[in-house]
């Protein structure tokens, strides 16, 4: 990867059964004022739908 494909920030959530509060944080995330960051969630093997939330917003 050169340094032109390099994200200046990374955003990392780790999740586990975090429906009840995911999209607020998500929302957050995307809404912030940064132009070039990534985000990577991390599914802790959730049982609740924190998985679905998740990849809606294809982060």
């Amino acid at each position: 990867m050169s340094a032109n494909n390099l994200h200046k920030v990374a955003i990392i959530v780790p999740v586990f059964n975090a429906e009840k509060t995911l999209k607020r944080c998500l929302d957050s995330i995307v809404h912030q004022t940064l132009d070039d960051y990534e985000v990577i969630v991390i599914n802790d093997g959730s049982f609740d739908h924190s998985l679905k939330i998740a990849t809606k917003y294809g982060l």
